[in-house]
């Protein structure tokens, strides 16, 4: 019969238990994704208005003070003609097996200070501009 009691009492706590965190791990999940969405929309916008004030050189200009300012390697940033060779960005070439429709690719990323890449999950927004393409990652 204690038994019996102490089954039931692990399994009264337990389960309501399990079920929160997993309720909890979903809704974090959700929150990250839509933040993650909103920054790369963000990022998008900002550097979009770059190019319609000042053209290309403007958003090279805009997209090589970010890389500056940015020395934990967090972000990715790529302006690419339309052959793909990259103009400014901190991506020494484009991965292969991008395309304008991919959301995500793993790609060997090094960051400043590694000496070797490590396997990324990364973000893609792909964007045409007259004859110029802008590839913004994060």
């Amino acid at each position: 019969m204690a038994r019996r009691l102490a089954a039931l009492l692990f399994a009264a706590i337990f389960l309501p238990t399990l079920a929160m965190l997993g309720f909890m791990n979903f809704a974090s999940s959700r929150a990250l994704a839509i933040e993650r969405s909103s920054l790369v929309t963000e990022l998008h916008d900002e550097l979009m208005a770059e190019y319609v004030g000042d053209g290309p050189q403007g958003l090279t200009s805009a997209i090589r003070d970010r890389v500056r300012f940015n020395p934990l390697g967090e972000e990715v940033i790529s302006y690419a003609d339309a052959s793909g060779k990259v103009v400014a960005g901190n991506l020494p070439t484009w991965p292969r097996g991008l395309t304008a429709r991919t959301r995500w690719l793993e790609v060997n990323m090094r960051r400043p200070g590694d000496r070797v890449g490590h396997p990324s999950r990364v973000s893609f927004s792909h964007h045409s501009l007259q004859g110029w393409t802008t590839r913004c990652t994060r």
